[in-house]
């Protein structure tokens, strides 16, 4: 028998895979809600079906997170944590990474199986010193990335390798270490307006009592 636990159910279910019309929007469909609002192809170029996501790049997750293409678990267009940020690796190139003969522990890419058990690149880091990163800090004429048009905050890469947002790059500790003398400044604004504070305090009760005297 049917009852509302089982409708409920059937509707959860429905709305975590949503169909859409490719031709609507432009990969943005009106049709698709607020959590997934774009319509792209979760499955094979041959045999496309068309789906609402949350995301189509890596600017539409979170800054330690990245955009799924993996049609083979199918988690296409979903934001899925970086588990391997900060572990050892060793400096491989991109034909390495997908080598099924090479150990997955060092590599610094999420990789995924495909039909003839050929490795795919999902996502994929760069090995900083032996360990794995989500971006070069040393390159700096990158700047903001993932500014406008996307579902994810904007981002900049920080010491030792990984994203931060502009207003708060400043006060990461990777910042501070390669240029302390910023945060430093905002420290000494603070004691500079706590000083100036007590002394304006300090000056109005010393002119309250001359007055009562």
């Amino acid at each position: 028998m049917i009852n509302d636990r089982h409708l409920l159910l059937f509707a959860s279910l429905i709305s975590v895979v949503l169909s859409c019309d490719p031709n609507l929007g432009n990969s943005f469909d009106y049709t698709c809600d607020a959590k997934t609002p774009f319509c792209v192809n979760t499955n094979s170029a041959t045999a496309p079906q068309y789906n609402c996501v949350a995301c189509r790049e890596d600017c539409d997750c979170g800054q330690d997170e990245f955009c799924s293409t993996d049609r083979w678990a199918a988690s296409v267009g979903k934001c899925q944590k970086i588990t391997m940020l900060g572990k050892a690796c060793y400096p491989m190139s991109l034909s390495q990474l997908v080598n099924s003969t090479i150990a997955l522990e060092g590599k610094c890419a999420v990789l995924a199986s495909d039909e003839q058990n050929n490795l795919q690149r999902i996502w994929t880091g760069l090995c900083v010193q032996g360990k794995c990163r989500a971006c070069d800090y040393s390159d700096k004429t990158t700047g903001t990335t993932c500014g406008n048009g996307y579902m994810g905050p904007p981002r900049v890469c920080v010491f030792p390798g990984e994203f931060n947002t502009p207003h708060s790059r400043y006060w990461s500790g990777g910042a501070y270490y390669e240029d302390p003398v910023r945060v430093w400044l905002a420290i000494f604004f603070i004691f500079i307006f706590i000083i100036t504070l007590v002394n304006v305090l300090s000056a109005f009760f010393a002119f309250r009592g001359f007055m009562k005297k």
